[in-house]
This record gives C-alpha cells, sequence and structure tokens, in this order.
C-alpha cells in the first residue's frame, strides 16, 4: 500500500506528492492507536463505496481540515463496524464525513461474506474503505494498529489531528461521536500551504504565531524548503503523560512558501520542569539535504542570565527573539539565514 508522508495537520505534504516514508515518518511508531492530538497520517485505501468505488484515494487529502470520523475494524468484527456505521450513517451532517475502514483477517483481500454485509447494511453517507491488513508494516507503522491490538477503534479528526477517540466502542455512543464532530468545526481553519500547526488549536495556552523565513547568504528567499518545528507545552512537557507515539505532541513539518516563508501556529512553550533552561522552539531547515538547526529563545524569559546571553550570542544555533504581545495572538518573526 502507498502512504504519504503528511505528520502535519496542514496542506504542506498535499503539494509534495512524491514525499513520502520520511524520516519523521519512521518515528511515528505506537502499538495502541493514535492518542488525542496526534498527528493523522494519510493513508491510501481502497473504496469499496462512494464516489472513489473501486480506486485508492487518501481521505485526508479530500476532507482533510473539516471534521471527519473513522471507524476502523478488523474484518472479524465487521458486524459491530456496520452496526455502529450505520447509526453514523443517519445522523451525519452534511458537510462531515465517515469512513469504515476494514482490515482484512486472512490476507489481503475482503472475505465474500464481508461484502455483501457491506452492501446489506446500505450506507449512503459512510465512506467504506479497505485497507491491506494490520499486519502491514506501512499502515500499523502509521497508525499504531497491530494483529496484536485488533478491535475496533474511532477517531474524530479536524485539521488532520485527533481531536477525540474511542477504544472498542458499541453503537449506542454513535450520539456521543456526532455531538464530538459538531464540537470540532470551530477549530476547522482555511490553510495556506505554508502553515503549519505545532500546537493544536484546543491545547491550553498563550497562542502564538511564528513567521519563519528561510533566505539565502544574499538575502533570497528560498522557496520549498523543509522545516520542522519541536517544542514543549506550557508546563514544559514534549508529550503527556501516557503518549503512545514516539513522534512528540508539539510538531509540525512544512515547506517553505515562494518568498520563503513559513507561518508555525502554537503556543508559548513552558521551560523544562526543571527550570534550568529557557523556553524555547526547536527548528530544523534542511538545505540540500543536510539539516541546519535553530533554537529560539524569548526576550524577557528569566531564565535568561547574563550567563546564558553570553552563551546564545556565541552559538551560531540559538537566538533570542522578541515577541510582539499586543491582542490575544502573540507573533515572532524569525529570518534564519543560511550562509
Amino acid at each position: 500500500m502507498r502512504t504519504f508522508a503528511i505528520v502535519t495537520s496542514t496542506l504542506c505534504a498535499l503539494v509534495l506528492p512524491n514525499v513520502q516514508d520520511s524520516d519523521d515518518d519512521a518515528l511515528a511508531t505506537g502499538d495502541k492507536g493514535l492518542p488525542v492530538s496526534a498527528h493523522a497520517p494519510s493513508f491510501v485505501p481502497l473504496h469499496l463505496t462512494g464516489s472513489h468505488s473501486g480506486k485508492r484515494a487518501c481521505p485526508l487529502c479530500i476532507h482533510g481540515l473539516i471534521p471527519q470520523l473513522q471507524i476502523w475494524v478488523d474484518e472479524q468484527d465487521i458486524l459491530a463496524g456496520l452496526a455502529l456505521a450505520k447509526q453514523i450513517d443517519s445522523k451525519l451532517a452534511a458537510r462531515s464525513v465517515a469512513y469504515l475502514v476494514v482490515s482484512p483477517t486472512r490476507g489481503k483481500v475482503l472475505s465474500t461474506g464481508s461484502k455483501q454485509a457491506m452492501v446489506r447494511a446500505g450506507l449512503k453517507r459512510v465512506f467504506v474503505t479497505s485497507i491491506p491488513g494490520w499486519d502491514d508494516a506501512e499502515t500499523g507503522r502509521l497508525y499504531g494498529h497491530s494483529s496484536m491490538d485488533r478491535g475496533v477503534k474511532v477517531y474524530v479528526i479536524v485539521n488532520r489531528r485527533v481531536y477525540q477517540r474511542w477504544n472498542r466502542p458499541n453503537s449506542e455512543l454513535a450520539g456521543n461521536m456526532i455531538d464530538a464532530m459538531k464540537r470540532a468545526e470551530k477549530y476547522v481553519s482555511n490553510y495556506e500551504t505554508s502553515d503549519a500547526q505545532i500546537a493544536p488549536p484546543w491545547l491550553k495556552g498563550q497562542r502564538l504565531y511564528v513567521t519563519f523565513r528561510v533566505v539565502d547568504a544574499a538575502g533570497k528567499p528560498m522557496s520549498g524548503i523543509k522545516v520542522s518545528a519541536t517544542q514543549t507545552d506550557q508546563s514544559g512537557l514534549y508529550s503527556p503523560p501516557g503518549w503512545s507515539r514516539r513522534v512528540p505532541t508539539l510538531s509540525a513539518l512544512c515547506w517553505t512558501n515562494d518568498a520563503g516563508l513559513i507561518t508555525f501556529q502554537t503556543v508559548m512553550p513552558g521551560p523544562y520542569p526543571t527550570n534550568t533552561e529557557p523556553s524555547h522552539i526547536h527548528f530544523t531547515a534542511t538545505i540540500n539535504g543536510k539539516p541546519r538547526w535553530r533554537t529560539l529563545w524569548f526576550e524577557g524569559d528569566p531564565l535568561i542570565s547574563s550567563q546564558k546571553r553570553s552563551w546564545a550570542e556565541s552559538d551560531a544555533e540559538t537566538e533570542i527573539a522578541t515577541i510582539e504581545k499586543s491582542g490575544a495572538i502573540w507573533r515572532l518573526s524569525h529570518t534564519f539565514k543560511v550562509n
């Protein structure tokens, strides 16, 4: 099965369709499914119903920002999955979308009985799709499923982030799932292709927009440069307790536009719990296949001692940036010059 490396909640990877199997994707492991706030990686299942019937298409590429519901089920639990899908089918709002993703129990093809059950279900709004199976390495790596972790899983996804999830739910919870999709609508954003979301919009904290500009030695904007960003939340943690993925919660990956710009949307990071390191955001720009690093500290941070300030001034990878704190959203502009 072909998978695309979409590990952010943005449109960035969609404009680079040949990018796949990135280093970031390889780290997206975990065997307990996607936790809340995780990036929802793209996958390309076989569509069995709907306008893409008989074809492989990426649900996130088509409906990446609006709230969507995904019911992941092993073929042996297909009746439970269909029962839930029928409840969702009758309640789904016009601008929402839902998928039933079925994994064959044996091999990579669903049985005739399963296909007949799908037809009898008469689903009109929920798209039925199929993946090769939990033992398929790509699917398992991206979605954290395996043959040891079967059973029904349901995700509500918005802006390519997991907003809510259920483990082994029954059809009586369909109303709760529809309610979650309605609540998720307020987080829909119309992103430009150079926008990246480090922190999901429901995460608590002071919102911060970082305009990150990449230029060459002459000051000319560099387009198409991959930039990743990682930071802590307001409590100084990269991921909450119990996080099951190796990719931190607060991370993003994007490519610069023609002006060399990316706008990272996030919250103010907190210092590490040890309270010895100033709050910061890590950026990595990949230039000609080689990583270049930049860490931003923030002017006014009480942890920036005179000694640390002197160290930052002499360190090529660390800079102290000034934040504009007017309005509900704080803003910061930074130019990363490639010498």
